[in-house]
């Protein structure tokens, strides 16, 4: 995880597509090499940014010339980060399907509602179905349903709060709500929620992993209203403090007649809806040792995919659980990472096999 300087005073940092992730990493369709073209939004102006986005246009453009810069210098970095991603077709995730199932008749399921664990140093393949998935070391999964509408917790859940117990406590507990999105509802089979306060459901289980030096992300939107509510609803009704506010900067890939750029252009204008980042919002009971700002950099892999904040995270053997996770990642030194949603292991499917 290369660190690349500075912008403005906010630290940079390349987030290699490999991070805490088996190999090679399946995806649908090819990673983008050529920033998008503009499109008029339906509204009438972008959202205006909110006082919790703090990120200028010159940051920004700051970052992308330490990108530019790097690739120059170590171009080699960026072949060996092509050679981990893999095309194959997939089918139609089953998973949800299987909560859903599990939901209806709790206790039939193999596959949902109970905790898979890998608690060795390398990876283990565990099948389901007509399906394989490579678990990387020091990792596990839950399937199940995040937001129960007739529970306390979510079915299986006091099997991950017993593993965090087992290591000590969470030091990160990851969030990536499927927060209220028109342009998502379109996308078959992209369930979101309805209004931002279905996610007060989860607040028992997160209760129950949050310690005094927990570090809590959450990933937002770029609507100001979503980002208003994690900061000024969620974490103080959790009892933290919102900390930090970093982001994540979308580049694309480069090739021999472009060097990496934006996704979407720096120089958009209001008309246009997106913008280049997103935004993961930092708390905690107690002052955290974290920038208040930081640049992440990689190339999106692909729908709701987002980058491993592990490394820049930098805490040593690290317990941490990732919730509405859509893939498994590694866990680092003597620590574990937990994922949970239902879709939890869906990244780490082997595709290809008998092709």
């Amino acid at each position: 995880m290369p660190a690349l300087g500075t912008a403005h005073g906010v630290p940079v940092t390349l987030v290699s597509v490999d991070e805490a992730r088996s190999t090679p990493i399946w995806l649908d369709k090819p990673v983008v090499t050529r920033p998008y073209t503009p499109r008029p939004s339906g509204r009438a102006s972008r959202a205006p940014a909110s006082g919790l986005d703090a990120y200028s246009e010159a940051v920004l453009h700051e970052s992308l010339a330490c990108i530019r810069a790097y690739h120059a210098a170590q171009p080699h970095w960026w072949t060996c980060q092509a050679r981990a991603l893999c095309m194959a077709a997939r089918p139609p995730c089953e998973l949800p399907a299987c909560v859903v199932a599990a939901e209806r008749e709790p206790g039939t399921s193999r596959w949902a509602h109970v905790l898979h664990t890998n608690d060795t140093d390398a990876e283990v393949q565990v099948r389901e179905a007509r399906c394989t998935y490579v678990l990387p070391p020091r990792s596990a999964f839950l399937l199940t349903d995040l937001l129960p509408a007739q529970r306390r917790e979510p079915h299986g859940w006091a099997s991950v709060r017993a593993l965090v117990h087992a290591h000590g406590g969470a030091s990160v507990v990851v969030m990536d709500p499927p927060w209220p999105n028109w342009s998502a509802k379109r996308t078959q089979g992209y369930n979101t929620l309805l209004d931002l306060y279905e996610l007060w459901r989860i607040r028992p289980a997160l209760e129950s992993l949050l310690g005094p030096d927990t570090l809590l992300a959450v990933w937002v939107t770029n609507a100001p209203r979503v980002q208003r509510f994690v900061a000024q609803k969620l974490m103080p009704a959790l009892g933290l403090v919102h900390q930090a506010t970093w982001a994540w900067l979308k580049v694309t890939a480069p090739t021999a007649n472009a060097p990496p750029d934006s996704v979407v252009p720096l120089d958009c204008d209001a008309r246009h809806f997106r913008r280049p980042y997103e935004l993961v919002f930092l708390g905690a009971r107690t002052p955290q040792a974290v920038p208040q700002r930081h640049m992440l950099v990689s190339v999106p892999l692909g729908h709701s995919a987002k980058p491993y904040l592990g490394g820049a995270l930098n805490v040593h053997n690290p317990v941490v659980v990732e919730l509405f996770a859509r893939h498994v990642s590694a866990g680092r030194g003597t620590g574990v990472h937990i994922s949970v949603g239902n879709e939890a292991v869906q990244g780490n499917e082997v595709r290809g096999m008998g092709m």
